[in-house]
């Protein structure tokens, strides 16, 4: 989870979007909040299928607005990584908080295993878990563990976040309810983002191990900001690779090495370094000797 607010760019789109398409789109919200409501006033269990509150060829435009990066906004995992497929999250779930459905701040990009989660009818006024797209740093809140790359609460919003969430942030594999397309229901194990963080941590670990030979300042340069490259907002799991990188005994090595080598170049993965540190959701080591000299 990293601090991940919308870009000037992307809230124009909306706003184009919404104005071309508000007429419809409440027309269909009405509809759905009266059928949902009939059912309960008939004591019918209500399942709320996937993103049913909006048509469905709309759903995907608004996917391609809000989901660019294709990552979940909770655990930073692709589709491909976990987690099921992307969902258009409520931060303040449409059931209690109808007047905000289509407030492009209230929307998040999640995957199937975070919202479900998360659940439909909780956080109240978002005083029971953190909205990365609100808040401006994480560090404050979440804290991963660099031994088990677990994560846990630092202050209470943290600590009822993970607890909320926990069943996707701190499992390696659990179990899903997807619909059948018939009204009944279908669990499939996936993948938790634990199992991501810990693939990541073996992939981090090895690959450093094998660059301590290297002593040629320019190869070395490379291969430390190509690894540095993978710490973005654009890139799924940027917080753990920012915690695993900027934190690591091995990686801070080979970086005061290239400063031995060549001073310059050294200053500039410094630099780099320093930047990338700030999605990192690790407290910041003792890096003696890796200031500006």
């Amino acid at each position: 989870m990293i601090p991940r607010g919308y870009s000037s760019a992307e809230k124009a789109e909306y706003e184009v979007w919404w104005a071309k398409n508000q007429d419809m789109l409440v027309t269909h919200f009405t509809a759905y909040r009266n059928r949902q409501q009939s059912k309960r006033d008939q004591g019918a269990t209500v399942l709320d299928g996937p993103d049913q509150w909006i048509p469905r060829n709309k759903r995907a435009e608004l996917r391609g607005i809000i989901a660019r990066d294709a990552k979940c906004a909770y655990c930073e995992r692709t589709p491909n990584e976990g987690g099921g497929y992307l969902e258009i999250e409520h931060f303040l779930p449409k059931e209690t908080y109808p007047d905000k459905v289509f407030e492009l701040d209230n929307l998040l990009p999640a995957c199937k295993q975070c919202n479900t989660c998360k659940g439909a009818v909780t956080n109240r006024g978002g005083s029971e878990i953190l909205n990365p797209y609100w808040e401006e740093t994480l560090q404050a809140h979440l804290l991963m563990s660099l031994e088990d790359v677990r994560l846990s609460g630092i202050s209470d919003l943290g600590k009822t976040t993970v607890a909320k969430l926990g069943g996707s942030l701190n499992v390696a594999k659990s179990l899903t309810r997807t619909g059948d397309g018939n009204g009944g229901n279908v669990f499939e194990e996936i993948r938790g983002a634990l199992f991501q963080r810990q693939k990541i941590k073996k992939q981090v670990t090895r690959d450093l191990e094998s660059y301590r030979h290297i002593n040629q300042p320019g190869a070395l340069k490379d291969i430390l900001c190509n690894l540095l490259s993978r710490v973005s907002p654009s890139e799924p799991m940027t917080a753990t690779w920012s915690s695993l990188l900027t934190q690591n005994t091995v990686f801070l090595n080979l970086v005061q090495k290239l400063r031995d080598l060549d001073a310059g170049a050294g200053e500039k993965v410094v630099e780099l370094l320093e930047e990338k540190s700030f999605y990192s959701l690790c407290p910041r080591g003792d890096q003696k000797g890796m200031g500006h000299s």
